[in-house]
């Protein structure tokens, strides 16, 4: 039965690129306009023929369909796009989960004690550490289940510089994951060479995306001491973050509401 309507509705499609051209060359002159009002007056009626035989919830069915495709296409950040862009790319692509957003977040110890957060889309070495987020969107078939993410650094030279896998409760719709680890940044002797990194993001072992970002080198103490204060200063007009030493930490999803909001002030 589904394969049937699956061929009907390749064969209608087929008929219509068909048409489209007859029509078009009707409008260019190619061929008798007659000709042209005539097959495109057929197909409408084989197409409402053919819709009347599938049953009158098919259309409202593929609306349905449509709808969420543009709701997610809506949410879907610029690095969203171009991480799950990269991840097709590599044949490894999951059509069972959308890739809404994807990012870093510094976490930054100041010297009074105070812990500031801020996304960021280029990381310096003299910083504390950074955390990735990732936000999936998954359909009602797929979701309501334990989902292994793994989020992966990769330095310059292809090195694994970071890896953790997590388990995660995933719901119909949006989900906002933050990794539960971070990687140490200041002091970090280990680290990979500066340049281009790539975040990598698994769900359930499939790649969901590839994020690209700028890991610059660290700079000598006494310049990063006087940076570090204007940055401070910066940040105290300019970031979110607590105005009580005991609060908590701001979290991940104000940092985003944030950022959306000064992204559509602009």
């Amino acid at each position: 039965m589904n394969s049937a309507r699956r061929g009907t509705r390749v064969m209608l499609g087929l008929l219509g690129v068909a048409v489209f051209f007859v029509v078009l060359g009707g409008l260019a002159g190619t061929v008798p306009p007659a000709i042209a009002l005539t097959a495109g007056l057929a197909y409408a009626a084989v197409a409402l023929a053919v819709f009347a035989k599938l049953g009158p919830n098919f259309l409202r069915n593929r609306l349905q369909e449509f709808g969420p495709a543009v709701t997610i296409a809506n949410r879907t950040t610029a690095a969203g796009r171009r991480a799950a862009q990269r991840a097709r790319n590599r044949g490894e692509f999951s059509l069972e989960t959308n890739l809404l957003d994807i990012g870093l977040m510094v976490n930054e110890r100041r010297r009074n004690g105070q812990l500031d957060r801020h996304l960021a889309e280029s990381i310096s070495m003299d910083a504390s550490a950074v955390q990735p987020f990732v936000k999936l969107h998954l359909n009602p078939g797929t979701a309501e289940r334990l989902a292994l993410i793994e989020f992966e650094f990769y330095d310059q030279s292809g090195k694994v510089q970071f890896s953790h896998q997590q388990k995660h409760w995933v719901r119909d719709g949006e989900n906002l994951i933050a990794c539960e680890q971070q990687l140490p940044l200041r002091g970090n002797d280990e680290l990979g060479r500066a340049g281009t990194w790539d975040l990598r993001v698994k769900v359930d072992g499939t790649l969901a995306g590839v994020h690209g970002f700028s890991m610059l080198p660290a700079q000598d103490t006494g310049r990063r001491l006087a940076e570090d204060d204007a940055v401070e200063q910066r940040r105290d007009r300019m970031t979110i973050s607590s105005p009580d030493e005991d609060d908590a930490p701001v979290s991940l999803e104000e940092l985003l509401r944030e950022q959306k909001r000064r992204s559509g002030s602009m």
